[in-house]
């Protein structure tokens, strides 16, 4: 598994909406998602993206992201977001089965942990390629980036346009 440092997460276009970890499933928001992404007249062009925000003492969610072919106006329900950028991140590539992507982030944050890096902000999970009954539940591909700050100074940035 490939580890490198100083990658970057840019990414346009993308409708979002946040789960709150305790009480809400999410399979019913993407279905309703993926029908107003149809009825504006928009595609999704690729694989979505989670951002995980687990802050010590606070309450774990997680972002959805659903990059698609065209701006589309937000809702009550869902968010979008023009621009994702995000500098100065750990990546690495999983490739493998879904239960085993715990595995490689754990090795992710080992990494950063043996070089002394902080992480900075949340982590970002970007599915290259979906589980498809054709390929296999083994045979998932998710791109890994943590953001991390410089010794001393917080210099991942993210920009949300």
């Amino acid at each position: 598994m490939e580890i490198k440092i100083g990658q970057e997460l840019k990414i346009k276009n993308l409708l979002s909406f946040i789960i709150d970890r305790r009480t809400m499933e999410p399979g019913e928001y993407i279905n309703k998602l993926f029908v107003y992404i149809g009825l504006q007249g928009a595609e999704r062009t690729g694989g979505n993206i989670s951002a995980r925000y687990n802050e010590p003492g606070a309450i774990s969610y997680v972002v959805l992201l659903f990059p698609i072919n065209k701006e589309i106006p937000s809702n009550d329900n869902f968010i979008f977001v023009p621009l994702l950028h995000v500098t100065n991140c750990v990546k690495s590539t999983h490739k493998g089965s879904q239960e085993s992507l715990n595995e490689s982030i754990k090795k992710v944050n080992e990494f950063i942990e043996q070089n002394k890096l902080t992480p900075d902000g949340a982590s970002y999970m970007v599915m290259v390629n979906e589980i498809t009954r054709r390929k296999g539940i083994d045979s998932v591909e998710v791109d890994i980036y943590i953001p991390i700050a410089a010794t001393g100074q917080n210099n991942a940035t993210v920009q949300i346009s």
